[in-house]
């Protein structure tokens, strides 16, 4: 299923880079990452208080909600974070049930049934010499302007160049 990424994230960044804020989240250290949304077990989800997530937050979470139904997920939308990359910043493998919308460059992914292979992975230095077959992992690309759909029986680790941008919606 080809997924595009909605004209509300391109408005969503560009609110985000006028005002600048950004923050530190767990799937991400170091990188400039600003978190929309986050349910909570036992208390009240956490909302950002960002004016434009606010004013859509009806239309965005709907959106999100919808591709998961639409693939035959019951999960819900867990987490909504924006990613810009610095010099800095990497993502830790997960194994959530995740959607990652690539704005404008391709992203690789790397895909593997181990969690413990990609944490030996975190940084690939050169993808035409890595043995990725002999490691069981596969490595993917997120087209531009365009989604990847990660599901929860792999683990997946984003390898983000400096000044990428991408959404990270998970479900559980």
């Amino acid at each position: 299923m080809l997924i595009k990424v909605d004209k509300f994230m391109y408005n969503l960044r560009d609110e985000i880079k006028a005002h600048g804020i950004y923050m530190a989240t767990r799937h991400f250290p170091w990188a400039d990452t600003f978190e929309f949304y986050q349910r909570v077990s036992n208390l009240k989800d956490y909302e950002s208080s960002f004016p434009y997530y606010q004013e859509h937050q009806g239309k965005i979470h709907k959106h999100l909600n919808d591709i998961a139904k639409s693939l035959g997920w019951t999960e819900r939308l867990s987490t909504f974070v924006y990613v810009k990359q610095n010099n800095k910043g990497f993502h830790l493998p997960s194994r959530n049930a995740t959607i990652i919308f690539s704005l404008d460059s391709d992203v690789k992914c790397l895909t593997a049934k181990s969690g413990m292979t990609l944490l030996n992975c975190l940084a690939v230095y050169d993808y035409d010499l890595f043995d990725f077959s002999g490691r069981k992992i596969t490595p993917t690309t997120i087209k531009k302007g365009s989604g990847k759909i990660v599901g929860n029986t792999w683990h997946h680790c984003l390898h983000l160049e400096e000044g990428q941008e991408i959404f990270y919606a998970t479900y559980s």
